[in-house]
């Protein structure tokens, strides 16, 4: 019979506690390295959307190549532009400021606009007070039932505000707005869960993930609303009278926002699962068998 030794026990106990911290930290990157990502695409994709996504997502997933590539030589002139600061933090910084610049001018412009100097541009304005500043939502402060509120609402807010430059003929007192924030929640949720990743992060790493991808989700969802307000509109001019009269009463279909919202959401989950599980390793049958992944 093996006597029991406690120094032996205390070492296995602090061997476990530390390799639970290497799982928590590696985690925490993973989570971290996919905001970025999901932060990129998602802009990305929503300026490369048009109405004929659905049916041919190469075209759109070509242009979003091109802005990507043009964000990635905008984002190192601008790093070399401001001195190259050896900061792990810049980089993401600026990579998200151009892209938020050149997903305004790609959207009305499209090619032309992969020729503006944005670096340049913006390295003009590196000097102005709060321009770098970027919000940081907290993830940990709050109830959880708070937290997701926030998120929920945030998330909603582009999504209402095309709502509001074109209703699709939907009455304000319709529960259209429910409905997408329910196709939001419903959309991230079922991600979340095919995540094999997922389900070994802490309720804070969870959170993260959950509230950015929802955030993500809301620009999608907006932009692909505005994307088909053009076809919409042109459909009821050349609707007969009777059928105008159907849509202006009970409000003109909304699956083709939707199928745009599934085709352009669809692009960004890809990237993201590519992110999160490039360097995720499964758990074993015990803990103890657990190799904790790089966070590198």
């Amino acid at each position: 019979m093996t006597k029991f030794n406690p120094f032996v026990h205390a070492a296995n106990l602090q061997s476990q506690e530390a390799e639970r911290s290497q799982v928590a930290a590696a985690n925490k990157a993973r989570a971290m390295a996919s905001i970025s990502v999901l932060r990129t695409i998602s802009k990305v994709v929503s300026a490369s959307l048009d109405h004929t996504t659905v049916i041919n997502p190469e075209q759109t997933e070509a242009r979003s190549r091109a802005l990507i590539e043009a964000i990635g030589k905008q984002s190192l002139a601008l790093h070399e532009k401001l001195g190259s600061v050896n900061d792990p933090r810049m980089l993401p910084s600026l990579t998200g400021s151009v892209t938020t610049v050149l997903q305004a001018l790609y959207r009305n412009g499209h090619e032309p606009a992969l020729s503006v100097d944005v670096a340049s541009l913006l390295a003009d304005c590196a000097d102005m007070p709060g321009i770098w500043k970027e919000e940081q939502a907290s993830t940990t402060h709050g109830s959880l039932g708070f937290r997701r509120t926030i998120t929920v609402m945030q998330a909603v807010a582009p999504v209402l505000a095309a709502y509001h430059r074109f209703d699709y003929y939907h009455a304000k007192d319709s529960d259209v707005l429910q409905q997408m924030q329910d196709l939001l929640w419903g959309t991230v949720e079922d991600t979340l869960n095919r995540q094999e990743a997922v389900q070994s992060m802490d309720e804070a790493e969870v959170e993260l993930l959950r509230r950015n991808l929802m955030l993500r989700a809301g620009e999608l969802l907006a932009s692909a609303w505005d994307a088909q307000t053009m076809t919409a509109k042109a459909h009821v001019a050349e609707s007969t009278p009777d059928e105008r009269r159907s849509f202006k009463t009970f409000g003109y279909p909304l699956d083709p926002v939707i199928d745009l919202f599934r085709a352009s959401y669809s692009m960004l989950e890809r990237s993201f699962e590519v992110t999160l599980n490039s360097q995720f390793a499964p758990m074993n049958e015990s803990e103890e068998d657990y190799q904790a992944p790089s966070p590198g």
